[in-house]
């Protein structure tokens, strides 16, 4: 485990500012990344940037109790198995394959989807955590937030290679079945109390103006 002494000092004022640049700056040079000559090579990158963003937020978490890491491995491990169902059966996002940009898989499936599920509904979580809003309102606005970003990581990951779909379509069943999954991790999540996460909320946001970025100028080129 991280020493309570070293994540006070890397979420002070000062170093929460300066690593919020770090990333905001690594999302930049993705950005130009993906559009540049060199676009291979920063899909490679990709798995190494997902848990480079995934131990900022640990790091970040002010207590790592219990409630945190078994929530943090039940998303995660949830999110992988509906995943591995959904490639092998078709019946809850539609028919799709994953290609390598994500890394090792196993059934078909990247290992690190788990991780990307858990980033995102974590990050999303702990900022309406604070809402003075009844929970089932926060399911609701969580899981339309995770259906915003989906809307513009879709394109992008078909282009990436990410993963691809039947026919090149996108099935809206894919739309609601990220929508009603987001919200019954939404319902679980708000269960219970998580200590606070400052850098969690900075990456939901970079993350969809990352994705937005790349749709723009993918629009913008063709």
């Amino acid at each position: 485990m991280i020493p309570n002494t070293i994540t006070k000092h890397i979420t002070d004022n000062r170093n929460y500012y300066l690593h919020t640049g770090i990333l905001a700056l690594l999302h930049l040079v993705g950005v130009l990344g993906f559009l540049s000559p060199w676009r291979e090579l920063f899909l490679q990158l990709t798995p190494f940037h997902l848990l480079l963003v995934f131990g900022y937020i640990f790091v970040f978490q002010t207590q790592r109790d219990g409630t945190f890491i078994g929530f943090m491995f039940f998303v995660m491990i949830t999110s992988y198995l509906i995943e591995l169902v959904g490639v092998q059966t078709g019946m809850i996002f539609g028919n799709y394959t994953y290609g390598n940009a994500l890394g090792l898989k196993i059934g078909g499936t990247p290992l690190l989807i788990g991780v990307l599920w858990f980033l995102l509904i974590y990050s999303i979580g702990i900022q309406l955590k604070t809402w003075l809003i009844a929970p089932i309102f926060k399911a609701v606005i969580g899981a339309s937030m995770m259906l915003l970003i989906d809307l513009f990581i879709e394109p992008v990951a078909i282009d990436l290679g990410f993963w691809s779909w039947e026919n090149d379509t996108i099935p809206i069943q894919n739309f609601v079945a990220w929508y009603f999954i987001s919200f019954v991790y939404f319902l679980v999540f708000n269960k219970y109390h998580f200590a606070p996460n400052r850098i969690a909320p900075v990456i939901y946001w970079l993350q969809l103006i990352f994705f937005i970025l790349i749709n723009l100028f993918a629009f913008l080129m063709h």
